[in-house]
């Protein structure tokens, strides 16, 4: 056999030699020997040309990543890195360490199906768990055979040769996925390369995107198929995102070659549009999804349109930090549902199917897969938002300080400047709480950015806000001090300045007069300069104030400061040198000029004050509490009147010196006067102040209680405007109680009145204390109010008394009536009576009706016109109308009566029927109940039999509805019109038709239901036999004392149980579907006991399915190793035989 085996092993090598691949120390007489290594270096020489070369050759492309000679290797490095350098950031130099965390596997994937990758999430992950991620997912959605493990892979030095081998199988079964497949490269270096790359870009989603959208906008026909195209085309869409970026930016940015901002906007709208219609075909899809299912769709559309929300951008912060605060809020309240929808997904998914359907395929994944990002990403998005709000919010703050510190720091102005500028200070920092503000800000924001690095942000971001905080606090402290600084500062100029210019004022005013006394007499002179020691102490403040503010104000101002400065220094020692020539031999006069206007000041506002107090006020309140006020003013006014006093005394004792002895007693004769008034009037204005505040709230209460009491006599009035005598006795009742019901509060409205009387009782002890306060409105309201209540409460009492008489004649005439109604409900309750049985019922009816005494209708009859030929013509329609009334009812009850005999006799069969209706539809509704519960079906089928088949209830129902239908004829002759007991034996009959349809029904399901219960069970029995064989088989076949025709027996029984795995599969999914609709409605134990046998039984299929797939993996090396035992066997016999 060894020549055949090099003779087959030389063809393939001359064939591979003929392909021009290069064999190196390869031979066939190595591969026949078994040589490992050769083995191997010549499989994996065939995988590099047939697996690697080849692929990479049947790429399309222009040749940019085809360089002529280039090895496999580097041709798929290439090809790899042109797919995951630029659009994912990975520097990918070799075929180990590059992929080693599993990351370029991913980005592989999301390369060509992004919505099966979470590229941020994967980037977060540990190495197993992305490379797990990608070698499975691959291999279920995009059918790459699974040919690593991550074990294979994360390891110091992954093995080369196999993840090469891996990745071609993504270039082999995608080979668009990278910068081929008709895409222009992201290179457009050149204007053809960019006006071929937008053109490439318009013309796809001009033609081939708005075909494939046109159909998209179709009703959906089939969800799952229609799901799948919207999956192929969004591949297409993101592949051709990145070179729309690519546009955008170098237009943007304004390093577009050929590419106009014109032509931009075209493509960007084009793009905009396109991917709406994609996410709105989507939307539609989820939306198609049964019941909540849909409504989480449409949820997730707008949450993810929310999240890729553009957010703008301005120099502004207030308005920034306005901006973000509103996004935060909107964020929060449409994500405040998520929890909500989490837990009814995760309740799905354990439930396996939902209204019906099976919740597997790949739009629930997609959908699971979509939450599970928005969940994570609207954390990390909110985080963001609110840092980012405080962000602008802290910025807002110091820009706004900053800003406010430089004006509040530099050259100052005028005071009116100046007070200006420390008002807008303290409104900032002390009404405002600038500095509060800014501790509560940062101290807000610090909070909200360490929420943000522990939920979501990456580490550059992290870095950012840390020396962002760092920074800002920096800043703010300084300005804090600062700003702490400016106040002292502003209060001190601003105190200069009001001393400046209260000097220049008084002293500009103090010179002016100065010069021209100086041209008066000397009782002038004298006077004017009594006090220029004081004015020397102001030319002094005004020197030292106005050098302080040449210093600290801006030019201009200093100047002026300088100029009036040296004008007033000038004018200040001209005159005080010239008033040093002139001596006080006149000052005299000017003393008693100021005492004679001190003392008729004094006396105007003594004649003023006792004016006020003399003034005639009425008592009302508001006019009591404007007067009031006044009073007040006048006061306040005390104090500062006895000051003048007092300086006006001080004069009139400098004069006396110098003053004769007539003189001198006329001052002090009008200064005892004025000083007696005015502490009159102190004690006076108080004293009436105080009765006044006492006596307010009184005149209040009273004008506010009379007004309640006022509005209860006006509505009395009018009730007792609106009586009168009624024509029945329900409006005359009626009327009574109206009456009644208004006046009990009589007693309240005297109480009230009574309360008003002693308050003004109070009001009108204070008389004495305020004697030109006018009490007559007071006076008058209060007898008004008194004249009132006495009418009202007079004339409610008389007519009381005529309405209870109108009321008794009534009732006189309603007993007679009471007789007559008495007899007509009895018969009425005869022929009405049903609460009996029928037997009695007529013996009932014929013991009332032939007593019957007809002088009842005469006599009433008789009374009712004698009262109606008392009452007025208007007033007797309503006796008249209820006698017409009466009589009918009279008439109708004879006429009646024979009627109500027929249908008493027609309820004795009716009754006994519903009672035996009654019981078959319990007895129904119990073997309903069986059926459901599956509790004693067998039972229930003989007690059907029994009594709907064997015994008397049909034929008995038949005879009952044929008595009916008698009597029911009967009545007819009576009154055509009277079809009430044809009805009823119609509704009978056909309520018996459908209890048959019932009865026929029922039987039919006691007869079926255990049948499907030994289906079931027949099932699981087949199911577990099967299970119990391969479990033998597998067992067995581990057994290494078997021999090889023994072995080979076993394997043929498992290769032919294998296949029927599928069925088994079918079975098992059959059982429990079929489980689930026969416990619905079982008793619990029931429904647990067959629930833990099924699952049970499916444990052990499961756990069984792992052993039958390794024992096929051994079976065809268990296979030759028994060969290869019996063949060492045979020939140590043969070499034990020969050596005999």
């Amino acid at each position: 056999r060894r020549p055949h085996h090099l003779a087959n092993i030389s063809t393939a090598l001359n064939f591979l030699e003929k392909k021009k691949i290069k064999l190196v120390n390869i031979n066939a007489t190595s591969i026949a020997d078994g040589k490992p290594s050769i083995v191997l270096g010549l499989v994996w020489t065939i995988i590099l040309y047939f697996q690697i070369e080849e692929t990479i050759n049947a790429v399309p492309g222009d040749g940019e990543n085809k360089k002529k000679g280039t090895l496999p290797k580097q041709s798929l490095l290439d090809w790899a890195e042109s797919v995951l350098s630029k659009k994912y950031g990975l520097q990918i130099k070799d075929f180990g360490k590059s992929w080693k965390d599993g990351v370029a596997f991913n980005a592989m994937i999301h390369n060509i199906r992004p919505d099966l990758v979470d590229m941020d999430q994967i980037r977060r992950q540990q190495a197993r768990i992305n490379l797990e991620h990608a070698f499975s997912t691959a291999e279920t959605e995009l059918g790459i055979p699974r040919l690593l493990d991550p074990e294979d892979v994360d390891v110091a030095k992954p093995d080369e040769k196999s993840i090469m081998t891996y990745v071609a199988q993504f270039l082999k079964a995608y080979p668009d996925a990278g910068g081929a497949g008709g895409l222009p490269g992201l290179n457009m270096d050149t204007p053809d390369k960019e006006m071929k790359a937008y053109n490439s870009l318009m013309t796809w989603l001009n033609t081939d995107a708005q075909e494939v959208l046109a159909s998209s906008q179709e009703p959906i026909q089939d969800r799952e198929s229609e799901f799948m195209d919207y999956l192929g085309f969004k591949t297409e869409l993101d592949r051709r995102e990145p070179l729309y970026l690519k546009i955008g930016e170098k237009v943007l940015s304004g390093r577009a070659l050929k590419i106009t901002r014109p032509d931009w906007e075209k493509l960007d709208i084009l793009w905009q549009e396109t991917d709406e219609q994609v996410r709105q075909w989507l939307l539609k899809l989820d939306a198609s999804l049964p019941g909540k299912l849909g409504k989480l769709g449409e949820w997730l559309y707008h949450a993810e349109k929310l999240m890729r929300k553009k957010e703008e951008v301005t120099d502004n912060y207030p308005e920034m930090s306005t901006y973000y605060g509103d996004l935060a809020k909107e964020h929060r309240e449409f994500f405040k549902d998520l929890e909500e929808w989490k837990q009814f997904l995760s309740q799905i998914k354990r439930a396996g199917r939902y209204e019906g359907m099976m919740l597997q395929g790949r739009q629930f994944d997609h959908l699971s897969k979509r939450l599970e990002s928005v969940t994570l990403h609207s954390t990390v998005r909110q985080n963001r938002l609110d840092y980012t709000h405080m962000k602008y919010k802290l910025l807002a703050y110091l820009g706004m300080s900053e800003s406010k510190l430089e004006q509040w720091t530099v050259k100052y102005g005028h005071q009116d400047e100046v007070e200006d500028l420390l008002a807008d200070y303290m409104d900032v920092v002390d009404r405002q709480k600038l500095l509060e503000g800014f501790d509560s800000t940062l101290t807000q924001t610090k909070s909200v950015a360490e929420k943000y690095k522990m939920g979501g942000s990456d580490k550059i971001e992290a870095s950012q806000m840390e020396q962002f905080l760092q920074e800002t606090g920096g800043r703010c402290k300084k300005l804090a001090v600062e700003l702490k600084s400016v106040r002292s500062m502003l209060e001190e100029v601003l105190a200069a300045w009001k001393r400046y210019n209260a000097c220049v004022d008084l002293l500009t005013v103090w010179l002016s007069e100065g010069e021209q006394v100086m041209a008066l007499g000397p009782d002038q002179k004298e006077e004017f300069f009594r006090d220029i020691s004081q004015h020397e102490e102001q030319h002094k403040l005004l020197n030292e104030s106005a050098n302080f503010l040449i210093d600290v104000c801006t030019e201009p101002v200093a100047a002026e400061i300088q100029r009036v400065l040296l004008q007033i220094n000038q004018r200040f020692n001209d005159l005080v040198t010239g008033f040093q020539d002139f001596r006080q031999n006149e000052v005299i006069g000017k003393a008693r000029s100021e005492y004679e206007t001190g003392v008729a000041s004094l006396e105007t506002w003594l004649h003023d004050s006792s004016d006020i107090l003399e003034q005639t006020v009425m008592c009302i309140h508001a006019d009591l509490k404007a007067y009031l006020l006044e009073l007040d003013k006048y006061n306040e006014q005390i104090q500062e009147v006895e000051t003048n006093f007092k300086v006006t005394t001080k004069t009139a004792q400098s004069l006396v010196k110098d003053s004769s002895q007539e003189v001198v007693n006329d001052m002090l004769q009008t200064l005892n006067v004025q000083k007696e008034a005015i502490v009159k009037l102190r004690k006076e204005i108080p004293e009436r102040i105080k009765y006044l505040k006492a006596v307010l709230p009184n005149v209040e209460s009273l004008e506010t209680g009379i007004l309640d009491l006022e509005r209860w006599l006006e509505e009395g009035a009018q009730l007792l405007q609106s009586h009168k005598l009624d024509g029945s006795a329900e409006e005359t009742e009626a009327r009574l109680e109206r009456h009644k019901a208004f006046f009990t509060e009589t007693t309240y409205q005297k109480s009230i009145l009574e309360s008003k009387n002693k308050v003004f009782q109070k009001i009108s002890g204070t008389k004495s204390k305020l004697k030109n306060v006018d009490f007559s409105p007071a006076d008058d309201l209060m007898n008004s109010a008194n004249e009132k209540f006495q009418g009202v409460v007079g004339s409610a009492k008389d007519w009381e008394k005529q309405l209870e008489g109108l009321a008794r004649a009534w009732r006189a005439l309603q007993q007679r009536q009471q007789q007559l109604e008495d007899w007509l409900h009895s018969a009425q309750n005869i022929l009405d009576d049903g609460d009996d049985d029928p037997d009695s019922l007529i013996r009932k009816h014929k013991a009332f009706f032939d007593r019957t005494d007809k002088r009842l209708m005469s006599d009433y009859e008789s009374g009712a016109n004698e009262i109606l030929r008392q009452l007025k013509p208007e007033d007797s329609k309503l006796l008249a109308q209820t006698l017409g009334h009466l009589k009918e009812r009279w008439e109708h009850v004879l006429y009646h009566a024979p009627m109500k005999l027929l249908k008493l006799e027609f309820a004795v069969p009716e009754d006994k029927f519903e009672a035996a209706m009654e019981k078959a539809e319990l007895e129904l509704q119990q073997q309903q109940d069986q059926i459901r519960r599956n509790q004693g079906v067998k039972e229930a089928l003989l007690k059907h039999r029994q009594m709907f088949q064997e015994g008397q209830l049909v034929s008995q129902c038949d005879q009952w509805l044929q008595d009916m239908s008698g009597l029911a004829r009967q009545l007819l002759n009576l009154s055509r019109d009277e079809k009430s007991l044809e009805q009823r034996h119609l509704n009978h009959l056909e309520r018996w038709n459908k209890l048959k349809l019932i009865m026929s029904d029922t039987h039919l399901q006691l007869k079926q239901l255990p049948e499907r219960w030994r289906d079931y069970h027949q099932k699981m029995d087949n199911f577990d036999g099967w299970l119990q064989k391969v479990e033998k088989l597998v067992a067995g076949m581990g057994d290494e004392s078997l021999t090889t025709e023994e072995y080979k027996d076993m394997l043929a029984n498992f290769q032919k149980e294998m296949r029927n795995m599928g069925k088994l599969q079918e079975d098992a999914r059959w059982l429990e579907s079929s489980l689930e609709e026969l416990i619905k409605d079982a008793p619990d134990a029931d429904v647990k006991r067959e629930r833990d046998s099924l699952k049970k039984l499916l444990g052990r299929f499961s756990a069984i399915k792992p052993h039958m797939d390794a024992t096929v993996d051994r079976s065809g090396i268990l296979s030759k190793g028994y060969e290869y035992r019996d063949g060492v066997g045979k020939k140590t016999s043969w070499l034990d035989e020969a050596q005999r």
